[in-house]
């Protein structure tokens, strides 16, 4: 395997949340949750859903139900990603395998000191959009990364294509040691210019290849469209957070199908496709 295969074949985690609205007095377990997307708040669930990535072979191991903060179960979202990969990291010791070549990435909103620490402790390489929660140690001053950005504007930027430009730095965090922060700026429709930063903890990756890296996260947001459209992932309403729970995980169990159909098919088929011809099949 050249070192062309071997990239496009190396596993990745995505992690991310969608979320559905639902209609109805007697389903419990709604609230209230901001769609960032149409810019208003609905009612209805927010899930939570973790992707393995390799090649053509996407499936998920993992799609969870987020809880209001009145239920007893309740977890906040990047503590269930948390959680995932802690027990992910612990199963795999316990079967001889480690995790040093996998890559995870996630938005701002998971970038939280617990969640990278843990990536960071199970060996991960982790690329995730920087929250300004964190701060590191940068020229001699722990600084958020928008106060990194305000000292670096004025400095060179390299050019990622004509509307875009970068800035890499090494910086040192207190809990998890020394990463790389990836500066971007792009120019906006009316002529501005937009900025945020990307950490990666992966020394040796350089700024293109984060950037590139991060742009792939958008193969979840794919997914949860496909698993919406085709899966019926938001076509049910039940009453008890079991049987919602039982839903999911036949939806993930799906989802390793059609995984599956898609890799043995002799050719390349869409998630679309798999899906109408597994259903042939079991018809017959």
């Amino acid at each position: 395997m050249n070192e062309t295969d071997r990239s496009r074949n190396q596993i990745q985690l995505l992690a991310d949340d969608t979320k559905d609205e639902k209609f109805g007095s007697h389903i419990a377990f709604l609230h209230k949750l901001f769609d960032h997307c149409h810019d208003r708040y609905l009612m209805g669930y927010n899930y939570v859903m973790i992707l393995v990535r390799s090649g053509d072979y996407i499936f998920p191991p993992a799609i969870m139900l987020w809880l209001p903060e009145t239920h007893p179960d309740y977890r906040s979202k990047n503590k269930m990603l948390h959680d995932f990969i802690d027990q992910l990291a612990l199963d795999c010791q316990q079967h001889g395998y480690d995790l040093n070549d996998v890559e995870i990435l996630f938005d701002a909103a998971y970038a939280k000191e617990h969640v990278i620490l843990s990536a960071n402790t199970a060996g991960l390489r982790i690329i995730t959009k920087a929250g300004n929660t964190l701060k590191f140690e940068f020229e001699a001053q722990y600084l958020k990364p928008r106060e990194i950005i305000e000292i670096i504007k004025e400095r060179h930027w390299h050019e990622l294509d004509g509307h875009r430009g970068y800035q890499r730095y090494i910086v040192t965090h207190r809990k998890y040691g020394k990463v790389v922060l990836v500066f971007r700026k792009r120019r906006l429709k009316n002529g501005k210019w937009a900025y945020d930063a990307l950490l990666c903890n992966t020394l040796f990756y350089n700024a293109v290849r984060v950037d590139k890296k991060y742009r792939q996260r958008w193969d979840i947001e794919m997914h949860f469209k496909y698993y919406k459209q085709y899966l019926m992932l938001d076509k049910r309403s039940y009453r008890r957070v079991n049987t919602i729970k039982s839903h999911l995980y036949c939806i993930a169990l799906a989802g390793w199908v059609v995984a599956l159909f898609r890799v043995q098919s002799k050719q390349k088929i869409s998630f679309r496709t798999a899906v109408k011809q597994i259903t042939q099949e079991l018809r017959w």
